[in-house]
């Protein structure tokens, strides 16, 4: 299917490709989890402290890449909709915008950060666990550049049509990464370091993988080195898009500071605590699966809609995508709250009881926690649909704000021990009638700007 042909199919029948873009979303995604699953279950047969090591120096690389993460979007989001306004310069002046920042930030951020790595591990690590964390975390900050290669220019591909070729990277590069895990930390007795290594080399593999594909498959949307260069009509695309990527940065990099916080508060329970929320927040983010695939898809489908002007469509799509999300995250989290017990007692190597007994209560927690914190996540990422991404920023950084106060009470003053998990579900519970009722006020304001800018453009048009 070429460019235009996908775009056809986007605008004349947009639930079908909500799915079609979606489920091989998920595939990707499910992908990438099992591998990084798979990496804790290897580690934990070093012991507890490795396994902690994983979970906050995840926390912490996340967000160093979650700019990837905001040009992502911002890819997705802009691009739909030049490519749908079939506006050639546009979307080759974006793809040319992305790849300079991606070289810049691969060159920048190992340079910025690992001279104080250090010390940035001093703030989230016990002496326990901080020689640990900085083997493993040094490591992947030297590569970092082929980590955003694979997180953002798969969009590249999924917009032109080429939808399944991802995935089968994604496939190659975990497959890679599963075999190298036991070889590196075992066979190699590399430990932690080796895991880290294994996921190094997958990673740069899949991005030479990835990249190939991308110049051969290039069509005129996508001219991957056959460029011209237009230095006004690039600072005019690149400044429309840093106003889309800008807060959905700040908002990832908030919520995994935010993540980062929590496990701070566990590590003041205990490492019995911190263990099992970081080896219980990997396993339920296959529950997520649902939001993250259908989130992504949603976003590509408006934006087609938008930039093919076809306003009616929009809302009645939004509120399916909505319905179906949150039936497919009840039947996996149902699942995951009663089999509990059985999930905790076979995935967790080290067969120490009392972590076991933690991560199965954890386990319910999340269960409970996902089928109300989704709703929140989905209507989030239809704010970043609509052009309103700093609405959910400053509704996600109050929400923060007010979380952190209960929690610090919870936890220091009054010592209920769990109290993470209590505030989150009802939180959560709050969080999703205001997203919900700002959001439907914002969509409305937006259908209706659109329809009076068609209007006019119209009556000129006759003029």
């Amino acid at each position: 299917m070429n460019t235009n042909e996908n775009v056809a199919e986007m605008v004349e029948n947009p639930r079908m490709a909500l799915f079609k873009m979606a489920i091989p979303t998920f595939v990707s995604f499910g992908c990438i989890l099992l591998n990084l699953f798979f990496d804790s279950i290897w580690v934990s047969g070093l012991g507890n402290v490795e396994v902690s090591v994983v979970g906050i120096t995840s926390f912490i690389f996340n967000l160093l890449i979650i700019i990837g993460t905001g040009i992502g979007t911002t890819v997705n989001v802009s691009l739909s909709k030049s490519i749908a306004a079939k506006d050639i310069e546009e979307s080759n002046s974006l793809i040319k915008n992305i790849l300079l920042v991606i070289l810049g930030l691969s060159i920048l951020i190992p340079l910025i950060v690992l001279p104080f790595l250090d010390k940035i591990l001093a703030l989230f690590c016990t002496n326990q666990i901080f020689d640990a964390s900085y083997s493993y975390l040094s490591i992947l900050v030297c590569f970092i550049g082929f980590f955003f290669v694979l997180d953002i220019l798969p969009f590249l591909l999924r917009l032109q049509g080429y939808i399944k070729i991802p995935i089968v990277i994604i496939v190659i590069t975990s497959g890679i990464n599963m075999v190298l895990d036991p070889i590196f930390i075992y066979s190699f007795n590399w430990g932690i370091k080796g895991a880290a290594m294994a996921t190094v080399c997958s990673v740069i593999i899949g991005s030479i993988i990835l990249f190939a594909v991308l110049l051969i498959k290039r069509n005129e949307y996508i001219s991957i080195g056959e460029y011209n260069y237009n230095r006004k009509r690039d600072l005019k695309v690149l400044k429309k898009n840093i106003r889309i990527g800008v807060p959905v940065i700040l908002q990832s990099a908030l919520t995994t500071f935010f993540s980062i916080l929590i496990n701070n508060f566990f590590l003041y329970e205990g490492l019995i605590y911190i263990t099992a929320y970081s080896f219980t927040n990997k396993l339920m983010a296959f529950a997520l699966l649902p939001l993250n695939a259908f989130s992504s898809a949603m976003i590509s489908v408006i934006g087609f809609l938008i930039g093919a002007k076809h306003w009616d469509d929009i809302t009645p799509n939004l509120k399916y995508a909505f319905f179906v999300v949150e039936v497919i995250t009840i039947i996996p989290s149902i699942f995951a709250f009663f089999g509990s017990d059985f999930l905790s007692y076979v995935l967790y190597q080290t067969k120490d009881m009392l972590v076991i007994n933690q991560i199965s209560l954890s386990i319910k927690f999340f269960a409970i926690l996902n089928i109300v914190q989704n709703a929140c996540l989905l209507v989030d990422a239809m704010f970043i649909s609509i052009e309103k991404p700093e609405k959910s920023f400053y509704l996600l950084l109050i929400g923060t704000v007010l979380t952190f106060g209960a929690m610090y009470v919870m936890e220091y003053w009054l010592h209920i021990v769990n109290s993470v998990y209590y505030v989150l579900i009802v939180v959560s519970i709050v969080q999703i009638v205001i997203y919900y009722y700002m959001f439907r006020k914002d969509l409305n304001e937006f259908l209706d700007r659109k329809r009076n800018e068609k209007e006019i453009n119209e009556d000129a048009e006759l003029d």
